[in-house]
């Protein structure tokens, strides 16, 4: 199902700008299978965003919902481990928390999830959100 997929999170200069958007999308080249959202108005507040971090470890992700299933896109930099690790990837989730996939990407790949931390809401609610905004 996932061979040759791209994963991508798409958007303008200033996602969360008044007109700025961001968008998720999963597919092939030159054949997107699923976007979201489809509307670019007020795209960045669909997302929640978490940021943890301590000493050798940053982890990262960008959240969205979609019908019953919860979307996250991560960067994990796991350097207390041996051998550290880098996890790049798309975890997919049911609402009982049941994970259905958890796809890693491979080469190549362009990791630039922290410039989204200003744009896009914080995610609460999430336990790896501890860098959040007063």
């Amino acid at each position: 199902m996932s061979r040759n997929r791209i994963v991508s999170v798409c958007g303008s200069a200033d996602p969360g700008a008044l007109n700025g958007y961001l968008q998720y999308r999963f597919g092939r080249i030159g054949h997107i299978e699923m976007q979201y959202p489809s509307m670019q108005e007020g795209s960045a507040r669909q997302f929640r965003f978490y940021h943890y971090g301590r000493y050798r470890v940053e982890r990262l992700g960008l959240i969205f919902r979609r019908r019953n299933f919860e979307y996250t896109t991560y960067s994990h930099y796991e350097g207390d481990e041996k051998p550290e690790k880098t996890l790049i990837g798309l975890t997919v989730s049911r609402d009982d928390g049941r994970t259905v996939s958890d796809l890693r990407c491979t080469l190549p790949l362009v990791d630039r999830l922290s410039e989204l931390e200003d744009a896009v809401p914080c995610d609460r609610g999430n336990a790896l959100a501890m860098k959040c905004p007063e």
